[in-house]
């Protein structure tokens, strides 16, 4: 992948600038802050410590899914990794670090949705519709409309890759939710990503 690989010449040859710097460290950051937050809220529950058992039954507060949450991520950095194929060199993504937008882009979405995940209720049904719109999306982009056209072995790895992650999605985050709702948003998803790659 042209990313990593100019990444990797950045921080080998010492061509490293202070905004790339900055990227990385926040970027860091925020996942080390995300972990630190679901090991709190998903696995020591710490909202619930202090709460008495009359008042979770009254309340029914949400409980995280550690399981959702793995998922989520999981599937958001397998279509990063779709997308560095096919979204690469598209306004807004040509950036002159060959897809250091879409790296943003992708860590700020499993971001929110990990803190949706922890704080909301109907928050799978959402990051559901967002990777499903998504996979569909890129393998349509990959397979038919990739500008230089990818090879087939590309292809193949970009489909699988989708093809899992929606899979993946469905089998975990497709629990629940209103699935008119659902269904709209994945179309909205699929709509902006067809957008942004036509409107080019």
């Amino acid at each position: 992948m042209a990313f990593l690989e100019t990444m990797n010449a950045l921080f080998r040859y010492g061509a490293f600038n202070p905004s790339l710097f900055l990227f990385v460290g926040s970027t860091v950051l925020l996942i080390v802050s995300i972990a630190i937050k679901v090991w709190s809220d998903a696995v020591n529950l710490a909202g619930l410590q202090n709460r008495s058992l009359t008042w979770i039954e009254r309340t029914h507060p949400h409980l995280p899914s550690l399981q959702a949450v793995v998922v989520l991520n999981f599937c958001t950095f397998a279509l990063l990794a779709v997308a560095l194929q096919t979204m690469l060199g598209v306004f807004p993504f040509n950036d002159p670090y060959s897809g250091i937008n879409l790296v943003t882009l992708f860590v700020l979405s499993a971001a929110v949705g990990t803190l949706a995940e922890l704080r909301c209720k109907g928050a799978q049904a959402y990051a559901y519709a967002f990777i499903l719109g998504t996979s569909i999306a890129f393998v349509l982009l990959a397979v038919f409309f990739t500008t230089p056209p990818i090879g087939m072995a590309e292809k193949g790895i970009v489909s699988v890759l989708a093809f899992f992650a929606a899979i993946a999605a469905w089998r975990i985050l497709g629990k629940g939710g209103n699935n008119i709702k659902t269904a709209l948003a994945a179309i909205a998803v699929f709509l902006f990503w067809v957008l942004i790659y036509v409107l080019q």
